[in-house]
């Protein structure tokens, strides 16, 4: 069933998310893949599948651009919680009339490992995965792009990101050397 969720954009991310939770709470619980599942998760299964059907209103436009384009800004977030975390790019045009078009262009989206991380590391893997999810965008594209504003609610990683790799632990410099190449002509 989550395999059928193909989404390369992520336009329906929160939902395959979901549908990841579940499956690693299965793994943890450690629910046997051919048994049928206890009564609290399968009637939680039913209920995620019957979430399904909105999908088939879903309407994503093929163009993202104001008319009479004068500018063109990327602006992606970048967020985490215990559970998950992950990334949101949008395009905002503005036309020569100066009226404005903000369109979603693509999300990417994990489940936190099994394994407990602090929630600013969880936030500076979402903020490498906005940068990854950035630089594919602007490749794919092949347009110019006036503007690229990143966001992140985490001043532990603003701090982070805005240090020489080299002066932090691994995991976290790691990391941050690899925003810091993928990033540097963003905001």
């Amino acid at each position: 069933m989550i395999a059928w969720l193909y989404d390369s954009l992520g336009f329906i991310g929160p939902v395959i998310t979901k549908a990841k939770m579940f499956l690693q709470k299965l793994w943890q619980l450690k629910v046997n893949w051919d048994g049928e599942l206890p009564e609290p998760l399968a009637k939680q299964w039913i209920h995620f599948v019957d979430s399904l059907k909105f999908i088939e209103e879903l309407h994503i436009d093929r163009f993202v651009l104001a008319d009479a384009i004068k500018k063109t800004i990327l602006v992606g977030f970048a967020d985490a919680s215990q559970a998950a975390y992950g990334a949101v790019v949008y395009m905002k045009s503005i036309s020569e009339t100066n009226s404005v078009v903000m369109k979603l262009i693509a999300s990417k989206s994990r489940i936190a490992p099994v394994k407990t991380i602090s929630i600013p590391r969880l936030e500076l893997s979402a903020c490498l995965l906005l940068s990854q999810l950035v630089e594919k965008i602007i490749d794919a594209l092949k347009m110019e792009i006036d503007d690229v504003i990143l966001h992140t609610d985490s001043t532990i990683d603003l701090a982070w990101i805005n240090t020489p790799p080299n002066q932090l632990k691994t995991f976290i410099g790691n990391r941050v050397s690899k925003i810091q190449d993928l990033t540097e002509s963003c905001k």
